[in-house]
């Protein structure tokens, strides 16, 4: 018996461990984003851009907020590469949630 409680013990605190690790993961994803959006709406977009850049930044704000992660990068993306900035990493792509409480990154 002490075995078996021993054992499930260790089993929780590596579980434990895996889940504040990619909470971490995920929130310096988050900040990422959330600072690159920033920065994208303080540039000043040509005059021609400016109203399908300001709906891209929207859109992808809006889409960050649901949880559509992938949708959201997307639309930065493109309003950043318009305004001349650097991009989303590719090696930071953010899978969109598989459940309510759990978010992976890949």
């Amino acid at each position: 018996m002490r075995k078996l409680f021993a054992a499930a013990v260790v089993g929780g605190v590596a579980l434990t461990s895996a889940a504040s690790a990619q909470t971490i993961t995920a929130s310096k994803v988050d900040q990422n984003f959330l600072s690159l959006l920033a920065e994208a709406k303080t540039k000043t977009p040509a005059l021609g851009d400016s109203a399908t850049i300001n709906t891209s930044l929207a859109i992808a704000e809006w889409y960050w907020a649901k949880d559509a992660r992938r949708k959201a990068q997307e639309y930065l993306n493109f309003a950043r590469g318009k305004l001349g900035l650097s991009l989303l990493p590719a090696d930071v792509t953010v899978v969109e949630r598989v459940s309510e409480h759990s978010t992976s990154v890949r």
